[in-house]
């Protein structure tokens, strides 16, 4: 609300708080989390430009991810277990980006995503490109995932599915939450583009991005 007619890249952007576009300027942060500890310590912050000759702010954000993991490769004794970022930067060139530097993405599925079963039984012996996939997946009708675990507020089911937007197999990890009476009262849909990673290593490492609101 302080800004002059002639802030820097001054423009209008999301705010996550007021659940609203407003006008003013945004920054976006990169950092470490130790999520053993739940601590988060900044490793970069840029501005997001704007004007007609600015990349997209999903374009800035990679670049910006990608300059972070060239340097932090060079850092010794540094094991980095993924790469975690909210929905929204849930993209072909983020994920590009991170997998491009060896590492898992993880991150969350809008409720609409569009992905598919993989086919696994037997292939007919017939001419053409084998069988690939079984069907989309259904959110409302999970029996063909597997159930991770079950409390009586929450249920988590898992399963490899192709993700039609990034042509990949993801690991998806489906979160419900269960009203008083059994009922499912929401979900929420991870994922990993590393299919071997846990459902519970998924949901922990996904949780911790919260720590850098803190900073």
């Amino acid at each position: 609300r302080k800004s002059g007619q002639h802030t820097a890249h001054l423009g209008s952007f999301w705010n996550g708080c007021a659940a609203r576009t407003e006008r003013g300027i945004e920054q976006s942060c990169c950092a470490l989390i130790d999520v053993q500890h739940r601590q988060a310590f900044t490793v970069d912050v840029r501005q997001t430009r704007t004007g007609s000759e600015a990349p997209s702010r999903l374009e800035q954000a990679a670049d910006q991810l990608d300059d972070v993991l060239l340097d932090l490769q060079t850092v010794p004794r540094l094991d980095l277990a993924a790469v975690v970022a909210d929905g929204n930067y849930a993209k072909e060139s983020m994920v590009e980006t991170v997998t491009g530097h060896g590492l898992p993405f993880i991150s969350r599925f809008p409720r609409n995503a569009n992905l598919k079963y993989l086919y696994t039984g037997e292939h007919p012996r017939r001419r053409g490109r084998p069988k690939k996939f079984d069907g989309k997946v259904d959110f409302s009708d999970l029996q063909r995932f597997d159930l991770v675990s079950e409390t009586s507020t929450e249920r988590v089911w898992t399963q490899v599915v192709w993700s039609v937007q990034w042509t990949r197999e993801v690991r998806a990890v489906v979160i419900q939450q269960v009203g008083k009476k059994g009922q499912v009262t929401g979900y929420a849909v991870l994922f990993s583009t590393a299919v071997t990673m846990p459902a519970h290593e998924i949901m922990a490492l996904y949780r911790s991005r919260f720590e850098i609101e803190l900073i």
